[in-house]
């Protein structure tokens, strides 16, 4: 369902201190999950999801945590990118599930060397809605799918 749907049901949710704890638990598992992503802690990013979730990133949809393994390896090496993380709604359904959106900036720099310090950006290449469902269990909230979904392209992209 489009985020700005008529039938979004997001912001009519009541808050519990166990909703509340969970929004927090959740807004932070998505911020672990692209901290790790931009350091390359591609073990990290698997924990943030269930074994036999699904991932759509860049066209691609991920089945299972070995096939993300296999995308997240043919990264470039010599990128430098950061995946800012905003406006985190979470919606539960039920003690163990949830639903959340959120926004997310990428920047990227990439010219093929290793880089250290400051690099120069002409502005971030997107934004995308990131959207997905999660479930608790004895391990905690993981993610059972996830999509990123381009919503603007940026002219000034490096």
């Amino acid at each position: 369902m489009p985020v700005g749907s008529k039938r979004n049901t997001f912001l009519s949710a009541s808050m519990t201190p166990d909703t509340a704890a969970s929004t927090i638990e959740l807004t932070q598992l998505l911020n672990r999950l692209f901290f790790s992503l931009d350091e390359f802690r591609y073990g990290q990013v698997l924990q943030c999801f269930e074994a036999d979730a699904t991932w759509e990133r860049q066209g691609e949809v991920l089945r299972g945590t070995d096939a993300m393994r296999a995308a997240l390896d043919r990264r470039p090496s010599t990128q430098r990118i950061r995946h800012v993380v905003s406006n985190v709604l979470v919606e539960q359904s039920g003690a163990d599930a949830a639903r959340l959106v959120a926004y997310m900036t990428a920047y990227r720099y990439d010219d093929g060397v290793r880089r250290e310090g400051p690099v120069r950006l002409d502005g971030p290449p997107r934004l995308s809605v990131v959207s997905g469902q999660a479930r608790r269990s004895e391990a905690g909230w993981r993610l059972a799918e996830l999509a990123v979904r381009t919503e603007f392209d940026f002219d000034a992209a490096s």
